[in-house]
């Protein structure tokens, strides 16, 4: 039982096209964005578009919130893709981590873009029995594109170079990050 909620994209989304392909998250990077004291209390999981909004509040003095959206294969609602966005350690803009398939090329990256802009380039960092990982520090024009855009590619390569690109929407984007730094604020 996952420790933190996602919301899976409208099955009739086009993200949702793909293959099935593996699922899971490796404890590493769980621990990074998951809310991890079982004594948590959670918020309710607020939609925003196609994104999902939660704030874990174990500590009055601190609120930590997180968005995400998960993308599933049409017609069997297997697991395909989480994207989880939250704010980056520090308090400065955004990170996103991206839990991708089995069977990439990991030297290879990945790529977001956002409407067919330029690809800002990232690492594979890790990968377990759930699938391959990487924590991508967005940068702020890529934040803002996201917020004007409608949806965002992520590019890699399988194992046999092939390219793969999955689809994130964006729909709801502005309205979950600006949750996201309205939370931030308050603490």
């Amino acid at each position: 039982m996952p420790i933190y909620s996602v919301a899976e994209t409208p099955r009739n989304h086009p993200a949702n096209r793909a293959a099935p392909l593996a699922r899971g998250m490796t404890g590493a990077m769980l621990a990074m964005l998951a809310f991890s004291s079982p004594a948590t209390a959670q918020t309710p999981v607020e939609p925003h578009g196609d994104w999902v909004v939660q704030c874990a509040d174990d500590d009055p003095q601190a609120s930590r919130c997180q968005m995400a959206q998960t993308l599933t294969a049409d017609g069997t609602g297997q697991h395909v893709m989480t994207m989880i966005v939250r704010p980056a350690d520090g308090g400065t803009g955004l990170t996103a981590l991206v839990q991708l398939p089995h069977g990439l090329y990991l030297p290879g990256g990945i790529a977001l873009q956002v409407d067919g802009g330029a690809p800002v380039p990232a690492l594979i960092q890790t990968s377990d029995a759930g699938g391959v990982y990487a924590s991508v520090p967005l940068p702020a024009g890529l934040v803002d594109a996201m917020r004007a855009g409608r949806s965002l590619t992520v590019a890699m390569q399988s194992v046999k170079r092939e390219p793969i690109a999955l689809t994130v929407s964006l729909a709801g984007f502005t309205a979950a990050s600006g949750v996201l730094a309205a939370r931030a604020g308050e603490q």
